[in-house]
């Protein structure tokens, strides 16, 4: 029977006699409506990964930027037989993705630091040279006759394993720790300096809320900071991987509590797609227990997070190439870089990766 001639009797207890098209009309309006108004639903980024040519020396704990239409890796560390060495090398990637290029080195060597780029420059702040834990801080520049490093007005303190980001004209450092071989001093600290002067002014801001920690994952996405994971010691003294995360709004110096991540995980990296999605990729996520009864490489995960900033939530987006942490990814454009890292316990990767999304 036709739509039309179905609609007799009563809707709501109201006679349809005489004003049955009005109501066919309105009717159809409300069942069409969820086609014609709601809103598109918008798409996840999903990220497509292609292997680049590998760094000349694998390395963990460096810097990374796309500066002067090229990928620069700073600084960081490998393991030789069973030693730790640090490194100074700035190695480049030329922008079609085929070759390295040595552009020099560092003053000194320089790993886990926290860093962030501005306008022309990387900036380096804190990490360690193997023999110190640094406060010092460096602007890196690429120009027409080659490298140049410009010391700046070091941190208040020294900090190895923090994050930085940058919003605005402005370097945000957040939490590490003041000795790389004591995790019970890390901090839950948040320093910030505008990178426009010729001295920077280092100052304090809020600290987080919750515990202190390093190696956490963190990222600037729509003025905000975002801070996920990390770890730090247990009353036994063992590594206590962390799942909880926050957002910090330099409008109004506060932090605010987010959804945990569904696991807890140090050494991951974090990066925003656009100004929805943050990419949280990798990490290690055993305990100090699970660690001791398995292989080097336990605990290393290829899994890819995606959190929405706008729905407080996560949802899995794929893996990785391979198990790792610390890949220290840049993104330019639609194009996502990722290289080196911790890929087993006392290794450092030399792979390197790009991935596009749509």
């Amino acid at each position: 029977m036709p739509l039309e001639q179905r609609l007799t009797g009563s809707v709501l207890g109201l006679p349809l006699q005489g004003c049955r098209s009005a109501l066919l009309r309105a009717l159809l309006a409300v069942l069409a409506w969820p086609l014609i108004a709601s809103p598109p639903v918008c798409a996840q980024p999903r990220l497509t990964w292609q292997e680049l040519p590998p760094l000349p020396i694998g390395r963990g704990g460096h810097a990374s930027a796309w500066l002067a239409n090229r990928l620069l890796i700073v600084g960081g560390s490998f393991w030789r037989d069973e030693q730790k060495h640090w490194m100074s090398s700035v190695e480049s990637l030329d922008p079609a993705g085929r070759r390295w290029s040595h552009l020099g080195e560092l003053p000194v060597p320089v790993g886990y630091a926290a860093y962030g780029t501005y306008r022309d420059a990387l900036y380096l702040a804190g990490g360690s040279d193997g023999d110190h834990d640094l406060a010092s801080v460096w602007a890196i520049r690429v120009q027409s006759d080659g490298l140049h490093v410009a010391p700046c007005t070091p941190l208040p303190e020294p900090r190895i394993y923090a994050r930085g980001a940058v919003i605005g004209d402005t370097l945000y450092v957040f939490g590490g720790a003041r000795d790389h071989a004591d995790l019970s001093t890390a901090t839950n600290t948040l320093f910030a300096a505008r990178l426009t002067g010729t001295r920077l002014q280092w100052r304090r801001f809020a600290p987080l809320p919750g515990a202190a920690r390093a190696v956490c994952a963190m990222a600037a996405c729509q003025n905000r900071l975002y801070v996920f994971g990390g770890c730090r010691l247990d009353p036994d003294g063992k590594p206590l991987n962390l799942a909880d995360a926050y957002c910090y709004d330099p409008g109004d110096n506060r932090w605010t509590r987010l959804c945990d991540a569904p696991r807890a995980a140090r050494g991951w990296d974090a990066v925003a797609l656009d100004d929805r999605y943050i990419a949280l990729l990798g990490g290690y996520t055993a305990s100090a227990e699970e660690a001791a009864s398995h292989p080097p490489g336990f605990g290393f995960t290829d899994r890819v997070l995606l959190y929405d900033i706008r729905r407080d939530r996560y949802e899995a987006a794929g893996e990785l190439p391979l198990p790792i942490i610390g890949l220290e990814p840049v993104r330019t454009d639609r194009v996502l870089y990722a290289v080196g890292g911790e890929d087993v316990q006392r290794h450092r990767s030399a792979r390197a990766f790009r991935a596009v999304w749509r």
